[in-house]
Order: C-alpha cells, then structure tokens, then sequence
C-alpha cells in the first residue's frame, strides 16, 4: 500500500509477475495494487498532502520502453477500486515505435474536487501510476500515499430524515409564591421606668482620652462648724485627708 517512490518513479525492466518469488502468491501480497509494496513499510516523511482540486506535477524515469497504455488514478486501498475515473490516461505510451513522448514522462493532472472522506486518513488512499504493455506482457505500477486536507475532501453527509413528532409531556409547575418583603422593624424608645429585653452586646471603640481640668475636691457634708485650724496640724492634715477620699469616691 506504500508508494516506493514519491514523484519520481523507477520502473524495473522486469514485470511483476516475472520478478517475483515463485513461492509467493499474488493474491497474498496483492501485486496489483501497489506492487505489493506495504504502507506500514514507507516512511511517514513520504506522505504527501492534497488539497481537492490541487493540480499534482509527476516525473517519471522509463527504463526500458514497452508500447502500452497508462494512466493515474485515486485507489481506495481497503477494496482495491478506482474512486470515480482516471485524472489523466495515456493510449500510446513508451512507444517502441515512435519513442517516448516527453508528457509520458513529466506531466501534471488535477486531483477530484470532492474526495471520500477515509482519504483525510493515511494509508487509505492512494495515487496509483499504471502501465500494462501487451506488446511486453507486462503490468508496472507504482504508488504515492497522500492524505487530503482543507474543505471540500468528503461529500457532504445526507440531512437525517425528520423524526415524526413525538407527543410533549410537561411537568407542571411548581406553583411559586412571592415572598412579601420583610418588613423593616421599628424601635420605639421604651418609655421611663419601663424594662427591655437584653440586646446583643455592642462593643465600641473606647473614645480617645480627653484631657480636663482635675476635679476640685468638696468638703465632705457635716454638721460640725468650720474651725480654724493650723495648716500643719494633726486636725489639719485628717481634713485634707477627708477631703481627697471624698474626691475619690466621685
């Protein structure tokens, strides 16, 4: 299935049938397709890529001419079939006659607009070169593995036939329900004496300390008449000591 060559083709004097091993089957190797030459055999590197509709350029190196007819045609490799008809066809080729004309050597054709899609995948299609000369008694094929690329390589797919209309079961809904919008709470400041429940605790940032005047100290309430008494004096210093533990309870 793999092409020996890629544009330039070498044809062997020999014929297929003539150069092969007695104990091989034809059948087995099928000769006719690629001369038995393997796809899994030819290098990745030798697989050419198409566009459909790519003109394609071809060099041929004949050997030894036979009078003949030839031709070059996409081969579908898993049945062995031309797909659609020859891309270009020689009835006089390799004359022993009149010569080989310089097209049966170096000439170009047009790949098919439309290619099947399976040749988007290598080893499945296949340039095949054939020549098979009566005046000779023999048949030389050789082959150029090819993938194809871009739009247009496989016909396009037929529309599915409309399926019969299949009668609709619907669930039925699920009734909704609007919810009311909360309503917002209002807070009546609780009137005097009256108790409330505890809130959640508020914690507050402490207020930053302020700076005041210190508290003047007031004489602590008696009943006793102010006497006059030295600064120094035992009476004095309990006064001032009354004094600032009557601030301090403030």
């Amino acid at each position: 299935m793999a092409s020996k060559i890629l544009s330039l083709l070498s044809i062997v004097a020999a014929g297929m049938e003539q150069g092969r091993d007695a104990s091989l089957t034809s059948a087995d190797c099928n000769l006719s397709l690629c001369k038995a030459f393997k796809f899994e055999d030819n290098p990745a590197a030798n697989i050419q890529s198409y566009s459909p509709g790519e003109t394609v350029n071809m060099l041929v190196r004949i050997g030894a001419p036979h009078t003949g007819i030839a031709n070059v045609s996409v081969v579908d490799t898993t049945t062995n079939t031309i797909i659609g008809t020859p891309l270009i066809e020689f009835t006089n080729y390799a004359s022993t006659r009149t010569g080989v004309a310089a097209n049966n050597t170096d000439f170009s054709f047009d790949l098919p607009a439309t290619l099947p899609a399976q040749c988007a995948t290598a080893g499945n299609c296949v340039l095949q070169w054939f020549w098979d000369s009566d005046e000779a008694g023999q048949t030389y094929l050789s082959c150029i593995d090819f993938t194809t690329s871009g739009t247009g390589s496989a016909p396009p797919a037929p529309a599915p036939p409309a399926a019969s209309s299949a009668p609709v079961v619907e669930e039925p809904a699920a009734p909704t329900t609007t919810a009311a919008a909360p309503a917002v709470p209002t807070t009546t400041a609780p009137a005097a004496g009256a108790t409330t429940s505890a809130a959640a605790p508020v914690v507050e940032e402490p207020a930053a300390p302020t700076t005041t005047a210190a508290p003047v100290p007031t004489s602590p309430p008696t009943t006793c008449k102010r006497r006059r008494v030295r600064r120094n004096s035992a009476a004095a210093k309990k006064y001032r000591a009354a004094k600032r533990a009557a601030a301090l309870r403030r």
